[in-house]
């Protein structure tokens, strides 16, 4: 098989986004024993050829300008573009030969304009390490504090400790993962905007790395988190759900354990489907696709 190449915009090689889409897709190749590299979109590229080049997010403003220079390429290799959440409502067969999807909604969205969709759904932080990790503490969210939806509820609201994490530049963070696994609950619930376009559910894959049950507000029909949890999940947070008190929200938490046992089945299946094993099983498809 073709090896691939992983090709990330050089302006974004610290962006959590390209540790995942980039570094840890790569690592997971590896794994796989599938021959791969890291290169960024500044490198020449005339030494490269019958190779599968994934094309990281922030890519596509480069490569639209670099027209000739792509088709260059493309004439040597197979070109993928990874969109991540971006928008698309475009054919992209102009510039790549095939378009990723990080998503179940993303893979819908793009199957309506291109012909050539693969999903690779990985999109958590491979770090992550729950073996032998006792909890210790009861809810946390982890991830950009702009993007929280704040519960209405004070006394939920005020139980949930908050660790910001720095998408834009991983080298900024503490070490959230060692603090991500401690906890039974992770707060989940999105201040949703338009320009978030088709999100992976990355708090969700992580906490279920983290052996930790997700709280959420439910969320629309049709969305990520709704498809994958499903309409059942027992911590998704009603109009009705009484959350009045410190009490009343302990008991929400803690005192069904048949409601927690069902809410870890679920968490078991996201852990399975965001597996390194899963994702290499995706990669390899795309590379019997490209050959």
């Amino acid at each position: 098989m073709k090896p691939l190449i992983f090709v990330y915009d050089v302006g974004s090689k610290n962006s959590g986004s390209t540790a995942m889409r980039i570094f840890q897709l790569s690592h997971i190749a590896e794994i796989a024993g599938i021959e791969s590299k890291i290169v960024s979109n500044d490198i020449d590229f005339t030494g490269i050829s019958d190779a599968i080049l994934l094309f990281s997010k922030n890519c596509y403003t480069w490569a639209f300008e670099k027209q000739e220079l792509i088709g260059k390429i493309r004439n040597r290799n197979i070109i993928c573009y990874d969109p991540l959440d971006n928008i698309f409502e475009n054919d992209t067969s102009s510039l790549f030969d095939f378009v990723l999807a990080s998503s179940i909604t993303q893979y819908k969205n793009l199957s309506k304009y291109c012909s050539r969709v693969h999903p690779i759904l990985h999109h958590h932080d491979l770090l992550i390490n729950s073996q032998e990790i006792k909890k210790s503490k009861t809810i946390g969210y982890f991830g950009e504090t702009i993007n929280m939806l704040k519960p209405k509820s004070q006394h939920l609201s005020s139980m949930i400790d908050i660790h910001h994490i720095n998408t834009k530049d991983h080298r900024k963070n503490s070490d959230w993962r060692a603090e991500t696994v401690k906890y039974d609950f992770h707060y989940t619930s999105r201040n949703w905007r338009l320009r978030d376009g088709y999100k992976p559910f990355t708090k969700g894959f992580n906490a279920a790395a983290s052996n930790s049950i997700v709280v959420l507000h439910r969320p629309k029909r049709g969305s990520e988190e709704a498809l994958l949890l499903g309409h059942d999940y027992p911590f998704y947070i009603e109009q009705k759900t009484d959350l009045s008190s410190p009490e009343a929200v302990t008991d929400f938490l803690y005192q069904d354990d048949s409601r927690r046992k069902h809410a870890m089945d679920i968490m078991r299946y996201l852990k399975e489907l965001s597996s390194p094993e899963a994702i290499s099983d995706q990669l390899l498809q795309l590379m019997a696709a490209a050959s």
